[in-house]
């Protein structure tokens, strides 16, 4: 039986300034902050210095991470296509 696809989307969220880690665990695409229930993969530290409304990767591909750069779009449209 096959996986069905993901429809990825990015999470908006207004952290407070401080330390945070990003989930990077590929098969977690709910979580954007680690909550070290994985073993087999290594968070990304990251800092924010001003509260603000940023846009988060959960499809664990962009190329900015933690920070969403829209290359789930291109998931999205390979995944599903009209």
């Amino acid at each position: 039986m096959q996986n069905e696809p993901i429809l990825f989307k990015s999470l908006k969220l207004e952290l407070e300034p401080g330390i945070y880690y990003w989930c990077s665990c590929a098969d977690n695409f709910e979580l954007v902050i680690c909550d070290s229930s994985h073993k087999d993969c290594v968070p990304l530290q990251f800092e924010i210095t001003e509260k603000r409304l940023r846009s988060y990767c959960t499809c664990k591909q962009t190329k900015t991470p933690p920070f969403c750069d829209g290359t789930h779009k291109e998931i999205n449209a390979l995944n599903f296509p009209e």
